[in-house]
């Protein structure tokens, strides 16, 4: 599924824009002209295709008012079967499980653990680093037709525990709050 380019636009620019804030820039300009509200920002980046932003030691800023600019990062973890690829947001499932939204808290199949080691994305140092007896977060996936768990976070847990020839647990997600977690990116 290809990004939608207007999305991925505005994400560019506002992450120009809140970088150039968090450097202290107070004024933007392109070719020297000044660009007096955010609208006009974005009206010259969709023109010029880039902006030339200019930091000045002035204390008053037109752009004071962009306290709505909040930069979030979100853990995302990515799944593809066939051509299907989905995003789930961590954070969102790390917060349902907190709030008590599981379906049970499972011991995860040692051929499970093994399929995890081989297909997951994972860095080797950091198997070393963690604490495999917390557990993971697992979402329910209908696939042509069968049901899957799939482990959106503790791959690294995951595999330590297989390394350590331990069993390993993870927090399951119903398809409701698995689909509520769900990203676009």
């Amino acid at each position: 599924m290809a990004a939608d380019p207007i999305e991925t636009f505005a994400r560019i620019i506002l992450q120009d824009v809140t970088d150039a804030l968090a450097r202290g820039t107070k004024h933007f300009t392109i070719d020297g002209e000044p660009l007096l509200t955010v609208e006009a920002v974005i009206g010259a980046i969709a023109r010029d295709g880039q902006i030339v932003l200019e930091a000045t030691n002035d204390s008053t800023s037109v752009f004071e008012d962009l306290s709505v600019v909040e930069v979030v990062k979100v853990q995302t973890f990515t799944f593809t079967v066939d051509d299907e690829v989905i995003h789930w947001d961590v954070g969102a499932a790390t917060e349902a499980v907190t709030r008590g939204e599981v379906l049970a808290r499972l011991e995860l199949p040692l051929e499970y653990m093994m399929h995890v080691a081989r297909n997951n994305d994972y860095d080797p140092a950091h198997v070393a680093e963690v604490d495999y007896t917390q557990p993971g977060i697992a979402v329910e996936h209908e696939h042509d037709g069968q049901m899957y768990h799939v482990l959106i976070d503790g791959t690294h847990r995951c595999v330590r525990a297989l390394l350590e020839r331990k069993p390993f647990y993870a927090w399951i997600l119903s398809r409701a709050v698995a689909d509520r977690c769900r990203v676009t990116l």
